[in-house]
């Protein structure tokens, strides 16, 4: 395995982008993060003064500020004095082993500002467009294969969670960086409403669609659009309906002649977006490329994903565009 797939992973732990209370698990994944960069476990008096001097790089700082200095080295020293010989391709295997057991592994990460109480007609800047009120929270918003987790910065309490079977809908409104999930859990139904950059809107088309299983598609013949949804499917008769729909094929820059098509798409200069691969653990700065994206158009990687799978499964793909 790749080896620096552990100070990636480790990474996430100290930005506390992985939340986790336990001193035990905590304490041994620093000690697998010293016997990766640092060696075996030698002169205990030089090793207790080394870790002292290293715990905010071994320990997010929510957990330092909940634990005394000595319980955290004493947690360290306990396992790492065990990791003796252990190589950096075992060390890597170990930790990453224990992030998988995390609800958050694999997530892609966005900044974000938690709404909890916000009304749109009532708080305008100066331009006259929405702004925020002073009781927002500063979150994380971490989106992998299965759920969306929104986590406080400030002392990484998971404040929401949300499967995607019940994720309802999702719209976004560009002038405002908005960003609303309608969540139906069957007992009650809710709103969350975060200001984030637009990233977060392509990469929830994708994985929520993706993660959908086949027969929720088989047994419906069109899935219900919210206001400023990227996507409709619907029941087409055969897959030639997919490669001859007018409206499908106005989106690409080359014609549909295959399944096996590689779709460009055009933005509204009619200039080609650029194909930038999303990587699993990659936190998304709000300076990323997302930004500079037009909002009512899918990005070309995603729409190659969706294409690709709605040909699988025999379903039709619309766009609509953002209001």
């Amino acid at each position: 395995m790749n080896v620096q797939i552990l100070p990636q992973a480790h990474y996430h732990i100290i930005k506390g982008q992985y939340p986790c209370r336990e001193l035990n698990i905590l304490g041994h994944l620093a000690a697998l993060y010293l016997q990766f960069t640092e060696g075996d476990f030698l002169d205990e008096k030089e090793t207790i003064g080394k870790i002292s001097k290293l715990i905010p790089r071994l320990f997010p700082p929510y957990f330092i500020g909940e634990n005394k200095p000595s319980d955290l080295r004493n947690a360290v020293i306990e396992s790492y004095a065990l990791l003796n010989g252990v190589s950096q391709a075992e060390c890597a295997l170990q930790y990453i082993r224990t992030c998988h057991k995390f609800d958050f592994y694999g997530s892609v990460f966005f900044h974000g500002i938690l709404i909890s109480s916000f009304e749109q007609n009532k708080v305008q800047d100066s331009r006259g467009r929405k702004s925020l009120p002073a009781s927002s929270t500063d979150v994380w918003i971490a989106c992998n294969n299965t759920s969306v987790h929104i986590i406080r910065k400030d002392d990484s309490i998971v404040e929401d969670f949300i499967p995607f079977k019940y994720l309802a809908s999702f719209t976004t409104n560009s002038s405002t960086d908005l960003f609303v999930m309608a969540v139906d859990d069957y007992t009650k139904k809710r709103q969350i409403i975060i200001s984030t950059p637009q990233g977060l809107t392509f990469v929830l088309s994708t994985k929520s669609f993706l993660c959908k299983p086949v027969c929720e598609f088989e047994s419906t013949t069109k899935q219900k659009k919210a206001e400023d949804d990227l996507i409709e499917l619907e029941q087409p008769t055969n897959n030639n309906e997919i490669i001859n729909n007018k409206s499908f094929k106005d989106m690409l820059e080359i014609p549909i002649k295959t399944n096996s098509v590689q779709p460009k798409f055009k933005n509204s200069n009619n200039a080609s977006i650029e194909i930038v691969d999303l990587v699993s653990d990659t936190e998304l700065e709000d300076d990323d490329f997302f930004q500079e994206i037009p909002t009512s158009y899918i990005h070309v990687h995603i729409a190659q994903t969706i294409q690709t799978e709605l040909l699988k499964r025999g379903q039709k793909f619309k766009r609509y565009s953002q209001v």
